[in-house]
């Protein structure tokens, strides 16, 4: 499955794996940064001998027509939240540092298309919420995040999840975890929390 893009954040969903790429196709135009397309949301199915085959896009209904990409599926029931760009009316919504974040959004998978997608409450114009996991309780959703008042760059920061659904207000995992620089992609197996850091 892999190409000469980037692809990234790989997801088990079913007999699938859900993972993040910047194969053309689905976005608007090539994305400043490294002159690659937006991200979008993939599919691969595992074979019998552990290898992936690519099926194409994943839930094209997601698509903000920019970065769409990392997403976190609940382990009891249809939930799911996904980190899109921050867009409004189709164009690209910019900070107060002339920069596009992206935003957290929630919803529920029903056969192969994401409904009710809302923003978290604490999306900003001015700080992005990207890479969600939730754990294998179903409890808690970890995100990364440079909103203000962490300890670096970009925080690992975790919710509650009620069973209505709703999440509580976000929680910094502290410096026991999170360092100066960028701490990412966090991922709970078991009782251990992975992530990485530069």
């Amino acid at each position: 499955s892999n190409t000469q893009y980037s692809e990234f954040a790989p997801v088990i969903h079913g007999d699938h794996v859900i993972f993040s790429s910047s194969i053309p196709g689905s976005g608007k135009e090539l994305y400043a940064w490294n002159n690659q397309p937006y991200l979008s949301l993939y599919k691969a199915r595992i074979q019998g001998n552990g290898s992936l085959k690519m099926e194409g896009f994943f839930l094209k209904n997601t698509g903000s027509g920019y970065h769409d990409a990392t997403i976190a599926f609940h382990p009891k029931n249809n939930t799911v939240f996904f980190s899109s760009s921050n867009v409004k009316k189709g164009k690209l919504v910019l900070g107060s540092d002339h920069t596009n974040n992206f935003e957290l959004y929630s919803g529920e998978l029903v056969d192969g298309k994401i409904v009710g997608k809302k923003k978290v409450f604490f999306n900003s114009n001015d700080y992005s919420i990207a890479h969600p996991c939730i754990d294998p309780s179903g409890e808690y959703l970890f995100f990364s995040s440079n909103m203000p008042g962490g300890y670096g760059m970009a925080d690992i920061y975790y919710c509650k999840i009620y069973d209505d659904g709703s999440i509580s207000p976000p929680t910094n995992a502290g410096p026991m975890v999170n360092s100066r620089g960028n701490d990412f992609f966090p991922h709970v197996h078991e009782d251990q929390l992975y992530f990485a850091s530069n």
